[in-house]
């Protein structure tokens, strides 16, 4: 489980809401990124409504929503309140006693500094964490009888955030032209393999970091790996011919882990090592500055439906829940 980090000030009871939720993301499999996500966008919301109200969660209203949006967005009207008499007062007391202590404890958490604007899709998504945290707790608090968290303060219609087309940047395709420049670029079989799932196979980023050597059956040539939420997903993956072969030479070289791609130092990747790993190779393979890691799930969304015409086959390969998110990925 995520650990609050040493720097944090956070009342114990947040402490433990937050180390309950993220355990409960745990247990549901979500990936590492995701719960990294919500862990981090929920310490810093946290952090912010103690310097605001020095209360605890369970007195927060939707006009302490409307102020962190406030803050988000860098917006002046927005101002932290002046701290009572009464609390400094108790800080004033407890810098004299942490004086008269032999060891050195750590200083009161700092005001934090004021963060630059956030686009769009970084305040939904935070927004998005604050929900479902509050929801967690509502679920989990609801048959105890204890008279908290009854209801939750962000409201769907009164703090929905609109994400419009000039907020979005697309993602840029991956030509048959791109993939025949890094394909004839790229020579290790791990980096081959791993162009070859994201092009081939359509994974996610996180769903390459985590494959296991035993996810591919040979036989049956069925991926079996957790995709985005949690879900397994048993993929008959194309071109087989390609990557069963490279599957089998890297997942030889892997003695004592069942982690199919390690570091070079060894270790399991983390997500940006991932991702700054597979920029180094579109880097070194003289491809368009605009092309990225996803580049490759649109591509192999785009020849899969050139091939086959079948929109929902490729909804259901690429482990969408809506074929209108699907349609998004085809580049016609």
């Amino acid at each position: 489980m995520h650990k609050i980090p040493r720097h944090s000030r956070l009342k114990k009871e947040h402490q433990k809401w937050l180390g309950q939720f993220v355990q409960s993301l745990e247990q549901t499999n979500r990936s590492p990124n995701t719960i990294h996500n919500y862990y981090f966008d929920l310490v810093q919301f946290l952090e912010w409504y103690e310097r605001y109200t020095d209360s605890l969660l369970t007195k927060i209203h939707t006009t302490h929503i409307n102020a962190y949006m406030q803050y988000l967005l860098g917006s002046d009207e927005w101002r932290p309140p002046a701290p009572s008499s009464k609390r400094i007062f108790l800080h004033k007391l407890l810098r004299v006693f942490r004086r008269t202590q032999k060891a050195p404890s750590h200083p009161l958490l700092p005001v934090a500094k004021r963060p630059q604007k956030l686009s769009v899709a970084a305040r939904r998504r935070h927004l998005s964490s604050i929900r479902n945290f509050f929801e967690f707790l509502k679920e989990q608090y609801e048959d105890l009888g204890h008279g908290v968290f009854k209801i939750n303060p962000v409201k769907s219609k009164s703090h929905q955030i609109k994400l419009t087309d000039k907020d979005q940047t697309p993602t840029t395709t991956l030509t048959p032209d791109d993939w025949k420049k890094i394909s004839e670029s790229v020579k290790r079989p791990k980096d081959r393999l791993m162009i070859n799932l994201l092009y081939k196979g359509g994974l996610r980023l996180d769903e390459l970091r985590l494959l296991k050597i035993q996810d591919l059956a040979y036989d049956t040539h069925m991926l079996t790996f957790i995709r985005k939420g949690g879900k397994r997903h048993h993929l008959k993956i194309m071109n087989f011919e390609t990557i069963g072969p490279l599957w089998t030479k890297v997942a030889s070289d892997r003695p004592g882990t069942d982690i199919l791609f390690l570091s070079t130092h060894g270790r399991a990747f983390s997500h940006r090592g991932l991702f700054q790993h597979m920029n180094t190779l579109l880097t070194k393979a003289n491809i368009r500055i605009e092309i990225g890691p996803h580049s490759f799930r649109k591509a192999c969304a785009t020849q899969l439906y050139s091939r086959t015409k079948d929109l929902l086959y490729v909804r259901d390969y690429l482990n969408h829940s809506d074929a209108k998110v699907t349609q998004t990925y085809i580049d016609i």
